[in-house]
């Protein structure tokens, strides 16, 4: 994966944020961090990795709202005890849930609860955004003062 952030700059980031929010169980931190350490923009690397994985969530989103859930389970190996969980809050907050999609091990559970419960979808896709530009930015934020 870092070849592609290497080879393609902030478009491989773009990609790299977009698995990681969807297929690919990594993170995408550690090799934003070590894109920006080679020279490449923090803010083309802040806006690319939150448009990648703000995508990436909403594709896990649209999977929970069109596919019959234990395919989207078993397709994105997610453990079923963990949506359960999530249930009850995004019964309570809607699409204010979505903010919790930037969250490790929970993010594509509460984004494909959210698809399953059909709840607004512009609604799921600014909260998601703003929960995971803001960890994207905290990241570069501390990368920049711990590294430069």
């Amino acid at each position: 994966m870092s070849e592609l952030i290497v080879l393609y700059g902030a478009w491989g980031v773009f990609i790299v944020a977009f698995a990681a929010a969807t297929v690919l169980p990594f993170s995408s931190e550690v090799l934003i961090i070590a894109y920006i350490a080679a020279g490449g923009d923090p803010w083309g690397a802040l806006l690319a990795a939150s448009a990648g994985n703000t995508l990436g969530g909403m594709t896990s989103y649209l999977l929970g709202y069109f596919m019959e859930l234990k395919k989207v389970i078993k397709f994105l190996k997610i453990n079923p005890k963990r949506l359960d969980k999530i249930y009850p809050y995004a019964h309570r907050w809607g699409y204010m849930t979505g903010f919790l999609g930037f969250a490790p091990v929970i993010g594509d559970v509460v984004m494909v609860a959210l698809g399953s419960l059909r709840c607004n979808v512009w609604g799921t896709l600014i909260t998601s955004a703003i929960g995971k530009t803001a960890r994207y930015y905290a990241v570069i934020f501390l990368q920049m003062q711990i590294f430069n």
